[in-house]
Formats: structure tokens, sequence, C-alpha cells
């Protein structure tokens, strides 16, 4: 599908500024790359223009059948006439200008919805562009070849040339500036006006080139930040060459944009931070797995002064509740260990001293030593049957 064609399913209507214009960069990124080439295409118009896919905004151009190299030229009468450059009807030279002639009419032709020089003829068709951006300027007239077609001169000592009017539909004559460019685009966007207003400039040489119409403001307001940047990197455009309205928004993107970035790197901060604590407590299970001696550290805790006093109660009383086991112990000891040790009780004590208080004899004490041991002697033998 062709953008005519385009134009006539939208019932020739026009579009919006947004579609336009991405229309407009890949035609001036395609005919920036043929003027590199020197190449013109000679016939660009709504018809030669294809929509790469439906409903998408993707463009090329087609029909090279009436290109030409700039220092090759076989044709001197190119273009189709509601896109043909002024140029080529007063016989001048032409170079790859033409075509951003032919650019200017089909950008006002998509926001208006019909041609904007629709002549009929080709006198007509320069009535047409005179009546809407005025009689082309002396410098332009002195090396036309074909001047006398649309102009004649005056018999008087000026000499000077007047254009050739025609009348338009409604049978009224036409005046040069009679009907500009704006009364007929509207004001919506003056950048837009200017855009068109410089790709239709009179002069080949003064005309807007493709690489300056990627720098006008127009087509830059409309870029998305991101895509600005990178415009303006293929572009050399530097940031105070770019209009204040476009450089406020590229300011805020970027501040947005650092913002982001900081976020990100303060989260991926605390990502690190984990992980290397996570790796810290793997080599700490590590190495107790691989030492159970060593244990984990033991933790201290304070005992309330309350349960000091109850513990030290309670330790009173377990010393007490000792003693008295201990004693009792004792005696139960001496109880049971008091018949065996009479054989020995000589050596305990020292009885000298009693024995003489008491008139012990020693005879007495040999014979208690002597039936202790008998007694010893029988019990054994009553044990051992």
């Amino acid at each position: 599908m062709n953008l005519f064609e385009f134009l006539k399913i939208n019932d020739f209507n026009g579009f919006d500024h947004n579609l336009i214009r991405r229309f407009a960069i890949q035609l001036l990124y395609a005919l920036k790359y043929l003027k590199q080439l020197e190449i013109i295409h000679c016939d660009l118009k709504p018809e030669n223009i294809l929509l790469k896919e439906e409903n998408k905004s993707g463009i090329k151009i087609i029909d090279f059948g009436s290109s030409t190299f700039v220092d090759e030229k076989v044709y001197t009468y190119i273009q189709s006439r509601f896109y043909r450059a002024p140029e080529i009807m007063l016989g001048i030279p032409y170079t790859t200008a033409i075509d951003m002639w032919s650019l200017g009419c089909i950008m006002a032709e998509l926001y208006i919805g019909y041609p904007l020089f629709p002549g009929e003829s080709e006198n007509d068709q320069m009535s047409r562009i005179m009546e809407m951006r005025d009689a082309p300027p002396k410098d332009v007239l002195a090396v036309s070849e074909r001047k006398m077609k649309f102009f004649t001169q005056k018999k008087d000592a000026t000499q000077q040339l007047e254009p050739i009017m025609l009348k338009n539909s409604r049978g009224k004559l036409r005046k040069p500036n009679g009907k500009p460019l704006d009364y007929v685009i509207g004001d919506e966007d003056p950048d837009f006006n200017d855009f068109v207003i410089r790709c239709l400039d009179w002069n080949p040489e003064t005309r807007l080139t493709p690489d300056d119409a990627l720098k006008h403001v127009w087509v830059l307001k409309g870029l998305p930040p991101q895509v600005l940047i990178h415009h303006q990197k293929m572009h050399n455009i530097t940031t105070p060459e770019l209009p204040k309205s476009v450089k406020v928004a590229r300011d805020e993107f970027l501040i947005e944009q650092q913002r982001e970035q900081e976020l990100i790197m303060q989260q991926q901060q605390r990502i690190t931070r984990a992980q290397r604590q996570g790796n810290k407590d793997m080599d700490t299970n590590r190495d107790i797995s691989h030492n159970p001696g060593a244990g984990r550290p033991q933790i201290h805790l304070k005992t309330p002064r309350s349960n000091l006093k109850n513990n030290a109660s309670n330790n009173n009383h377990a010393k007490s509740a000792g003693k008295s086991h201990n004693t009792d112990s004792q005696e139960r000891h001496k109880s049971n260990t008091g018949a065996s040790a009479l054989p020995n009780v000589h050596h305990q004590l020292n009885l000298g001293p009693v024995a003489s208080q008491f008139n012990i004899k020693q005879s007495s004490i040999a014979n208690a030593q002597h039936s202790s041991r008998q007694t010893d002697g029988q019990h054994r033998t009553l044990g051992g049957q």
C-alpha cells in the first residue's frame, strides 16, 4: 500500500504530526543517503512511497526509473506536476534539491489530505506556487532559461518582470502571496509550517537539505529522549543547539535514567553482601562438621539476683544436709566395724595409762584379744559351711 492509498483509506482527512514526523524522518534518511551517492530520485510522490507492513509506520521509496546521477542528467523535464520543483519549470540546472521540494509538498499533503499545488497545467502550477510562496527572487530569475513562459516584461524603463497569474476554479484571478502557506496549513504547529516553508524555498542553494532537516526543531521535538540522544550522535548535534523544550525533556530523561541506575547499583550491592554473608555461614558450618569438638560459641546469660539468692539458700541447705548425712554415715560405719576393730585397738588407742588408772591387767587384755580371734575363726568356719 502506498501513501496515496493510505490517505484514501482515511478519506483524505490527513494524519497527525506524530505519524507524519515518522514518515519524514525515514524519507530524510533515504534522501541523505541518495545525496551522498549523488543520486536524484526525480519522481518522489506519495504513490512511490510504500508502507512496509499494514498498521505500521515503516516505509520505503520505490520507482527509481527516472532517477539519475547528478553529473549524468538525461532528462530536462522530470517529476510529476504536483510535486515538480520550480527550477525544472524555469529551466534552471537541477540538483538533489528538487527531491527536497517534493518532500515539502508531500509533508503538507499528508497533513491537509490533498495536494498542495494541484496545477492543471504548467502555467497553472506556477501560478499556484506564486500565490502561496510569492514571486521568485531576482537571482533565481536571472539564471532561468524559461522565465518568459511565466512572466512578462514591462515596457517601461524598469523592465521588471511581472508574473502571469491565472484564474482559480471560482474564476478569481490569483495574486502573488494571495494565499500564504499558513492560511492553507493552519497555525496548529508553527514549527511544522517552518519546516515545510524551508523545503519550498525558491532558491535550491538555500533550500533545506536532508542533514539540516534532520536537525530541525520540528523533527527533534517529536523524538523520544533515548532516540534523541542517538540522533544527536549520528548527526553531530550539540546539546546547546537543541531547542529549549527539547533540551528540558532530554535533561529530565537523563536525570531519571541516572536515578534508575543508582537504584540498580544499590540493589546489586545488597545482593552481593547477602551472597558474601551466605558464603561465610556455609564456611562456618563446614568447619564445625569437620571439627565437631570445636562447637559453637557458648552464650552466657546473666542470672537475675532473685535466682542468685534462691541458689545460695539452696546451697546452704544442701551443705547442712550433707554434713548430717556424713555424720550418720560415720556413726553407722563405726557401729558396723566395732567388732572387727577390737583386735587392733591397742594400735589405735594408747591404753597404757587408762589400764593403769582402772587397774586393768595386761593379761586380761591379752585374753580378750585371744578370745576375739577365736570368735572370728568360728564365724569364718560357719560362713564357709
